[in-house]
Parts: structure tokens; sequence; C-alpha cells
């Protein structure tokens, strides 16, 4: 089972990636902007929000706000007119008017705004170009693991996947744990697929599934859905002492 440390470090990666793509642009002649952000919230607004602030003007953007105090937290963000949408570990993610967003990291218990960004699905590659049938030709089929699918859902009901779905959850408030898409089945079906006189056989034909929806039914999903998807597949039942989360995550 994947510990909730290794998950915090994901969180972390996902957060630090942007913040790198930034720093390379720190010195572009193009952002040209007024700086209005105060020495002191200046400090804990990544790059990449307040880019995104001069761009927005007084329009709503959603955020990752890392705090101490989620309750005082909450209230400020309130005050202002924001509105949270969920919160992992200690981040909230938050809409608010992006000229407000000075407000939010003035806070003292924030202690950095972030960006919430969006992540989309696109087309995985077959299982032929990491020749995973030298792997099924020598019996290792993924008997007894666990595999999270975190993409646009599953459709249970193709071949290749019926009663290899072990638990299921939506975090993107669509329609369901389902595939509208059609992209999580098809990342399903390479990841554990099983040939059943139709279709083919996955890289693991013999694990089982866990699905969990963090895209939307348009292929859209933010940070902080993905992280809360991950939490949740390390331990579906929310009981440490049992063994039903992800072995893998993908």
């Amino acid at each position: 089972m994947i510990s909730k440390k290794k998950v915090g470090l994901v969180f972390l990666i996902l957060i630090a990636l942007g913040l790198i793509g930034y720093t390379a642009t720190d010195s572009d002649d193009s952002f040209t902007g007024m700086n209005i952000f105060d020495d002191y919230s200046d400090e804990k607004i990544s790059q990449e929000v307040k880019n995104q602030v001069e761009e927005s003007g007084n329009e709503r953007i959603t955020i990752l706000v890392k705090q101490d105090d989620i309750e005082k937290v909450s209230e400020n963000i309130k005050d202002i007119g924001g509105e949270i949408k969920g919160d992992a570990l200690d981040y909230i993610s938050i809409e608010v008017p992006a000229d407000r967003v000075n407000e939010v990291a003035d806070d003292n218990n924030v202690l950095g705004v972030y960006p919430d960004r969006l992540y989309y699905a696109t087309l995985d590659k077959s299982t032929g170009f990491i020749k995973s049938d030298n792997f099924l030709n020598n019996s290792y089929t993924g008997s007894g693991v666990k595999i999270a699918i975190l993409d646009t859902g599953i459709d249970e009901s193709h071949p290749m996947l019926r009663g290899k779905v072990i638990a299921a959850k939506d975090f993107t408030g669509s329609s369901g744990v389902g595939d509208v898409k059609g992209h999580g089945t098809h990342v399903a079906g390479i990841a554990a697929g099983k040939y059943n006189g139709e279709g083919y056989n996955g890289v693991a034909p013999d694990a089982l599934i866990i699905n969990t929806k963090v895209l939307n039914d348009q292929g859209r999903g933010t940070t902080m859905q993905i992280v809360q998807g991950i939490l949740w597949a390390v331990d579906p039942d929310g009981n440490a002492s049992t063994d039903d989360g992800a072995d893998i995550i993908s």
C-alpha cells in the first residue's frame, strides 16, 4: 500500500513543476504589469498565480492555499467573497476574485498561494511498446495487485474490465464514476484489461482496479481533485489496518 507521506510528496511535485516553469521566465521583459502585491504577500504568492492575477482583473480564479489553521483561513476567505472548493493535507482549493488574492496571502495563517491547475486527458500508447508480453509469458500477470486509475472514470461494463473494479469514487462533481470521455476506460484496459473472448490482455490482466475519477466528463481536472483522489486511493475505506489501498497509481 502506498503511504500518505508519498502522497504529500506527489502534491509538492505537482506544485513545484509549475514553479520551475515560471522561475525560468521571471526575467522575461514581456511581463511588464505593475506590481499589485505588498512585500508581505508577495513572498507567499507563486509567480504563476501573480501572472494569473494580472491577466484576470476582477474575474474569479481558483488557487491552492497552504495553511496552518483551516477554520481561521476559511472565515477570512468567505469574508472577502471567496468559496472553498476542497481540501487535502494542509491545502485548500478556493475560488476568489483575482484582485483579492493579495488579501488571502496577507492572512498570517496562510503559508503559500499556488495555482490549482487544470489537467487534460491525452491518448496513451499500447502495451506492445513496452513489450509486456515478455512478462505475461513468464506468468507475471499482476495477480493480487491493485491498480488505481486516476482519470475520466471507467466503463465497468467493458468486456475487458468486467468484475475487475473493486472500488470507485468521483471527485469531479460530474455524472458519476462512469466514463463519458472514454479515456479512463482506455487506460484501465492497457493497465489491467483481460481478454474475455473480446479485446486483448493489458499489462497486468489479473490485477484489480480502483476507479478514481479525477478528470470530469470533458477530460479536465484540478490539482486538488487529483490529490484528493490519490489520498482516497491509498486507503479507500479509511481504515489503515485493512489492505484495500492501491499498490500502483496510474
